[in-house]
C-alpha cells in the first residue's frame, strides 16, 4: 500500500498562489477523510481515481513535497487552460497547520510557564470580582471581563515569554521594540502580569476601573481597557473600540516600512503583533485593509485571532465555523494562515485515527455545537462527541472522563502556541494570521466556561472560586480563595526569577509607553508663508494657500523630511499634484510603469522613498496612516508631522471613532478638512456638504479646531501648531478647515497673532466717516462675528450696513471651540471660588457696542457654544446652516440658509429694532 498523506491547501509566497502541501502528523490520514461531506461530482470511475491517488502519493513519498507541488501547479494551469472550472478549496481540514514533526523544541520551562499563567488568571479574576464586590449591595456597577482573558491567557503568555520584544534603547544595534495590540477585554490579564513584574502594586489592582477613587488613596487607578491617555506610561495602543485595533496595526506595520524605505529609521527585525477576537472580525475596519497588508508584503505583521467561537451574546457563527470562514477570507486576501486548533493531547488520538473519523467529525461540527462541548463535562463529550460512531468511540476507549474534559484546544497549549508563533515570526513575504481555537471562560467551569452568559460574568460564589483554584492548582488556602486574595510569589522564588529572566531576554517589560523623541526645529513663519502674511489682496483659496505653505515646509532641511503628507485619493482636487514630482508618492515597490502623463510637469510619480501617502478611496485607511505618523514620536522615538487633507464631510462624521482613538493615543499632527462648510462646495449636494465637523471636533479635549477665513490666519495657526507639537512636544492635534473658494486675501493685521491662536480678533470697523475721518458718536452700533467662508459675507454685510449709517465692528473668529473652552475654564475657576476672571471673548469685545450677530457655514450650535461667555447685557443672534445641504451655486445656498450678506444685514437691523 502506498503511504497515506494529509493533503491541505496553503498559500505559497514563492509562487504567489494557493498550493497544496503535505502536512506531517503522528499517523497517516487517508485522503478520503479530507473531502467535503458531499462530492459535487460523482466518482464515475473509482478504479481510475484510485490509480491517480496512488500515483500521486508515491510521487510525494519518493520525490518530496516540492515535486508534488510543481505537478499540482501544472495540473491547475492545464485545468484553467481547458476551462474545467476547478480551483482549490481555500479552507483546509480542521487540524493544525504546523504538524507534530514540524514543531520546534519548546525553549522554555513548560511547567513553570503554566504555573505563571495560572497565577495571572487568578489575579485577573480576583481583580474584576473584587471591583464588583466593592460597591454597596454587591452590585456589578463597575463591570469588567473575566472570560476573554481566560481564553487568551496562554496566547498572551507565550508572546510575553518568547516573542514580544520590548525597546532596549535608541542606540544603533539596540532593538527598538515590537508593537503589541492587546485584545481590550483581556486588559485585567495584562495588569495581573504587571503586578507580578513589580510594575503595579497590590493597591493598584484594588482600584481596577476606579481611576478617580484611586488618586485619593495614593494608588494608580487601572483603566477598563488599553487607554494611553489615562495610563500614559503603560498602554501604547487603544483597542477598546472593536475593529480600530486591527486596522491600526496594519497601517503601523506599513508605516514602519515607510520609515525604513525613506531611510529615516531602520525598522528591520521589529514585529507588529495583534491579539484580536473572532467576533471583532465582523467589524468592517477589521477586514478593510487585509489586501493592503498582503499587497505591501507586510511580513512584519502577525495577527493572533482568539477564536473562542463566542461573541458577547452567543456563538460568532453558531451554524458554521468561524475558523474556516476566516481562513478563506485571509487566504483569499493573500495572508499566510496558520491554524492552531488542537492541543498536544489530541496528537495521540490523531495518531490512532487510521480511518479519518476525527477529521470527518470536525467537518460536520458547527461552532454552536462546539460551544456546547466546551460548556459540558467529560461524560457529556464522551457520549455526544465520541459517541457519534464506533470509530470515535474506539478512540476514546481507555480515557477517563476527566482526561476527555481536559483535552485542550490549541490556544491553550503552550507548546502548540509556541510552534505557531515561531512559524509566523519566521515567515517572509506575507503578513500572517494565527487562528487560535480556545474556550471562552477557559477554566471557569460551571461558572462560565463556554456559556452564553460568560462574557458578562463578574461574580463567583465560593464553590466557583474553589473550583477555579483547584482547576489550576493555585497555592491558595480555602480562605484566601474565598477572600479573593491576590497572590504574588516571593521575589527569590523560581517563578519570579523565571518571569524576570524571560522579559530581560526580550529587552524589558511590555506594555510600556515612552515619549523620548528629539525636538525638531520649525522654520520661521516668513520663510514659507510670506506670500500669505503679505497677500496684498491677491485672490486665492485657503486650500491653495495651505498647499503652497506645505511645499515650502517640505523644502526645510530639518522639518521637511519629518513631514508626512496624506491624501485619500484626491491630491489633484486639492491642488497637490505639484508635490508628486517634488517629493513623490510612497510605493513599497517603486514605480514599475511609465505613467501616461510622464511628460507633464505634474506627472504621477511613485517611488520607494516617496513621501506622500496616497491611500486610495479609504478615509479609514488614511486616518490610520495619520495616526501611525502622529504617534511616531512615542512608538518609534522619532517625531513625525502628518498633514492629512480630505473632504471635511468625510472626516469626523465618517471616522470619528478612529479620531477618538488617535486622541487617546496622544496623537500630534494636522487634520485638514478641505472644501469645508455647507455652502462652499456648491454643486455636490447633501452628502458632501459639511456643516457639523466643528461641532464634533469641539468634543475632543486635545483637538484644537480652527476655521480660518484668510491665508494669513492659516499661516499663524500652522506655525503655532508646529511649535506646540515639534518643539514644545505638547500632546495636541489640530483640525483646520480649508475652503476652495477664491477671494481677495488681506495682509496679516499687526498684533493679531494672539487673537488668531486664541480664537478671535478685531478685523476692522466700517462706518461713513465724518469730516474728521471718524465715526459720528450718534451712529447706532452693531457687532458682527464670522468665521471661515462666511466671514467674507460678514464683511460685505458690514459695508452695506455702514452705507446705511451704522457703525459696524467686524471680528474674525478663527476658533469657536477655543473660545468656548476658555470660557468654560474661567467658569470652573469661578465655581471653585477662585478670583473672578474675564473670558477672552468678553475681553475682545469690550471695545465694541450694540447687538452681536454671529454667522458661520456650520450649524448654529457652533457659534451658540460661546453665548454664556459674552459680555453681559448684549443681545446675541446666531446664523448657521442647520438642515440638509442642497446642490446649487454658493450664492443660492447662502441665501437659502440665511448666511449671505443680505441675510446678515436683515438680522442686524432686526436686532437693532428689537433692542
Amino acid at each position: 500500500m502506498p503511504p497515506k498523506i494529509l493533503l491541505a491547501t496553503h498559500f505559497d509566497s514563492s509562487c504567489g498562489a494557493n498550493r497544496p502541501i503535505l502536512e506531517g502528523m503522528n499517523a497517516p490520514v487517508p485522503l478520503h477523510a479530507l473531502q467535503q461531506p458531499a462530492m459535487p461530482v460523482p466518482d464515475t470511475d473509482p478504479q481510475e481515481t484510485a490509480e491517480w491517488r496512488e500515483a500521486f502519493m508515491a510521487l510525494a513519498a519518493t520525490q518530496g513535497p516540492s515535486r508534488a507541488r510543481y505537478l499540482l501547479d501544472e495540473l491547475a494551469r492545464l485545468a484553467r487552460e481547458q476551462r474545467v472550472g476547478w480551483k482549490p478549496e481555500l479552507a483546509t481540514p480542521y487540524v493544525n497547520t504546523v504538524g507534530v514533526n514540524e514543531q520546534p523544541v519548546f525553549p522554555g520551562d513548560l511547567a513553570m510557564e503554566e504555573r505563571l499563567a495560572s497565577l495571572m488568571r487568578w489575579n485577573a479574576l480576583a481583580m474584576v470580582v473584587r471591583a464588583n464586590q466593592a460597591e454597596s449591595g454587591g452590585s456589578a456597577e463597575l463591570g469588567g471581563h473575566i472570560a476573554s482573558y481566560a481564553s487568551a491567557a496562554d496566547l498572551f503568555e507565550t508572546g510575553f515569554n518568547h516573542f514580544f520584544h520590548a525597546r532596549e534603547g535608541l542606540s544603533e544595534g539596540q532593538h527598538r521594540g515590537d508593537l503589541v495590540f492587546f485584545q481590550p477585554h483581556s486588559a485585567p490579564g495584562v495588569y495581573a502580569r504587571a503586578y507580578l513584574e513589580g510594575r503595579l502594586g497590590e493597591k493598584d489592582l484594588g482600584f481596577y476601573r476606579q481611576e478617580l477613587s484611586a488618586a485619593k488613596q495614593g494608588a494608580q487607578g487601572l483603566s477598563s481597557y488599553p487607554h494611553p491617555y489615562l495610563m500614559p506610561d503603560f498602554w501604547q495602543f487603544p483597542t477598546g473600540s472593536m475593529g480600530i485595533g486591527p486596522i491600526s496595526s496594519i497601517y503601523h506595520a506599513r508605516f514602519m516600512h515607510y520609515l525604513t524605505h525613506r531611510r529615516l529609521l531602520d525598522c528591520a527585525g521589529r514585529k507588529v503583533w495583534g491579539v484580536f477576537g473572532d467576533g471583532e472580525m465582523d467589524e468592517p475596519e477589521s477586514m478593510s485593509a487585509l489586501t493592503l497588508a498582503a499587497r505591501e508584503g507586510l511580513d512584519n505583521l502577525v495577527w493572533v485571532v482568539n477564536c473562542n467561537l463566542q461573541r458577547l451574546d452567543g456563538p460568532v457563527r453558531g451554524n458554521g465555523r468561524i475558523i474556516d470562514e476566516l481562513e478563506k477570507l485571509f487566504s483569499g486576501a493573500g495572508w499566510n494562515v496558520i491554524k492552531l486548533v488542537w492541543g498536544s493531547d489530541w496528537d495521540g488520538l490523531f495518531a490512532r485515527d487510521i480511518t479519518g473519523a476525527l477529521t470527518q467529525a470536525f467537518a460536520h461540527t458547527v461552532d454552536g455545537q462546539m460551544q456546547t462541548f466546551a460548556a459540558k463535562d467529560g461524560r457529556f463529550n464522551r457520549d455526544n462527541f465520541f459517541g457519534q460512531n464506533e470509530e470515535l468511540a474506539r478512540l476514546a476507549q481507555g480515557m477517563t472522563d476527566e482526561q476527555i474534559d481536559r483535552l485542550k484546544r490549541g490556544g491553550h497549549d503552550l507548546v502548540k502556541i509556541h510552534a505557531a508563533y515561531a512559524a509566523a515570526a519566521n515567515h517572509t513575504g506575507q503578513p500572517t494570521v494565527i487562528l487560535a481555537h480556545t474556550k471562552k471562560g477557559y477554566g471557569m467551569g460551571s461558572a462560565g466556561q463556554g456559556k452564553m452568559t460568560t462574557h458578562s460574568q463578574k461574580k463567583f460564589d465560593e464553590s466557583d472560586l474553589l473550583e477555579f483554584r483547584n482547576r489550576f492548582n493555585l497555592p491558595l488556602s480555602d480562605e484566601q480563595a474565598r477572600q479573593l486574595a491576590f497572590y504574588k510569589p516571593a521575589a527569590d522564588s523560581p517563578e519570579m526569577q523565571y518571569l524576570h529572566a524571560r522579559r530581560a531576554a526580550l529587552g524589558g517589560y511590555l506594555p510600556k509607553r515612552e515619549t523620548s523623541a528629539d525636538t525638531v526645529t520649525v522654520p520661521a513663519l516668513p520663510v514659507y508663508a510670506n506670500f500669505a502674511l503679505n497677500a496684498d489682496g491677491k485672490e486665492m483659496s485657503t486650500t491653495m494657500a495651505f498647499v503652497r505653505m506645505l511645499g515650502g515646509l517640505l523644502k526645510d532641511q530639518a522639518l521637511g523630511p519629518r513631514i508626512v503628507p496624506i491624501v485619500a485619493d484626491e491630491a489633484r482636487t486639492f491642488g497637490m499634484a505639484n508635490l508628486f514630482k517634488q517629493v513623490g508618492i510612497y510605493s513599497s515597490v517603486g514605480q514599475k510603469y511609465a505613467p501616461e502623463d510622464i511628460g507633464s510637469v505634474l506627472s504621477y510619480r511613485e517611488a520607494l522613498d516617496g513621501q506622500i501617502l496616497e491611500e486610495g478611496i479609504s478615509e479609514a485607511g488614511a486616518l490610520a496612516s495619520w495616526t501611525a505618523a502622529a504617534t511616531s514620536y512615542s512608538v518609534h522615538a522619532l517625531a513625525m508631522l502628518p498633514f492629512y487633507i480630505y473632504y471635511s464631510m468625510f472626516g469626523f462624521q465618517r471616522v470619528g471613532d478612529q479620531i477618538w482613538a488617535a486622541a487617546d493615543q496622544r496623537a500630534r499632527g494636522f487634520l485638514l478638512g478641505a472644501t469645508s462648510g455647507r455652502t462652499t462646495l456648491g454643486g455636490e449636494g447633501l452628502q458632501h456638504q459639511d456643516g457639523s465637523s466643528h461641532l464634533v471636533a469641539a468634543t475632543i479635549p486635545n483637538c484644537k479646531a480652527y476655521d480660518p477665513a484668510f491665508a494669513c490666519e492659516l499661516a499663524v495657526i500652522l506655525d503655532r501648531g508646529m511649535q506646540e507639537m515639534m518643539v514644545e512636544q505638547q500632546d495636541v492635534f489640530y483640525y483646520v478647515t480649508l475652503m476652495n473658494e477664491n477671494y481677495a486675501q488681506p495682509d496679516l493685521r499687526p498684533g493679531s497673532e494672539t487673537g488668531i491662536v486664541r480664537g478671535c480678533y478685531k478685523f476692522a470697523s466700517y462706518f461713513l466717516p465724518s469730516d474728521k475721518g471718524q465715526a459720528p458718536k450718534t451712529l447706532k452700533k452693531i457687532t458682527l462675528m464670522g468665521s471661515g467662508a462666511i466671514l467674507t459675507e460678514v464683511i460685505k454685510a458690514a459695508q452695506q450696513l455702514a452705507e446705511q449709517g451704522l457703525d459696524v465692528t467686524v471680528y474674525s473668529v478663527t476658533s469657536w471651540s477655543e473660545l468656548a473652552r476658555d470660557g468654560a475654564a474661567c467658569q470652573q475657576r469661578a465655581l471653585a471660588g477662585e478670583s473672578t476672571c474675564g473670558t477672552f471673548i468678553a475681553e475682545q469685545l469690550k471695545d465694541s457696542e450694540g447687538p452681536i450677530i454671529a454667522a458661520t457655514d456650520y450649524v448654529r450650535a457652533v457659534p451658540e457654544s460661546i453665548r454664556a461667555f459674552l459680555p453681559a447685557g448684549r443681545s446675541y443672534l446666531t446664523l448657521g446652516t442647520d438642515g440638509f445641504g442642497r446642490s446649487d451655486t454658493r450664492a443660492a445656498l447662502r441665501g437659502f440658509f440665511g448666511v449671505d450678506a443680505s441675510s446678515i444685514v436683515q438680522a442686524a437691523l432686526h436686532q437693532l429694532k428689537a433692542g
